[in-house]
């Protein structure tokens, strides 16, 4: 059986256009059976795009990639929930890191800022 392909999504500034355009792309895309996605984002993220992305996928909210491995690498969530402190270009540069470690298989990223 073939693993299930990990990918993560950047969110970028909450107070930008990323958090909709993740948002509409993750439900664009849908729930796949070989596929799981990791949503990096603040806790500012707006909840009504929390709703839309329950409807269509098992949502599990975690602080870190690391939290998810120890307590739920082995569940059916489709869509992880990496709620973080760290600023948006940390984000990429830790999913970059786990990209390179072959921890998580791709990355996709909003914007980061206007500047």
């Amino acid at each position: 059986m073939r693993k299930k392909l990990r990918l993560a999504i950047t969110t970028g500034d909450s107070d930008g256009i990323g958090p909709e355009i993740c948002t509409k792309a993750l439900l664009s895309i849908g729930s796949k059976f070989n596929l799981v996605f990791f949503l990096y984002r603040s806790a500012n993220f707006p909840k009504k795009y929390l709703r839309q992305l329950d409807r269509r996928f098992d949502r599990i909210q975690v602080s870190s990639f690391e939290e998810y491995l120890k307590n739920h690498s082995n569940s059916k969530f489709t869509l992880v929930d990496v709620v973080s402190g760290e600023s948006a270009a940390d984000w990429v540069v830790t999913v970059a890191r786990l990209c390179l470690k072959k921890e998580l298989d791709g990355l996709a990223t909003a914007p980061l800022s206007k500047t």
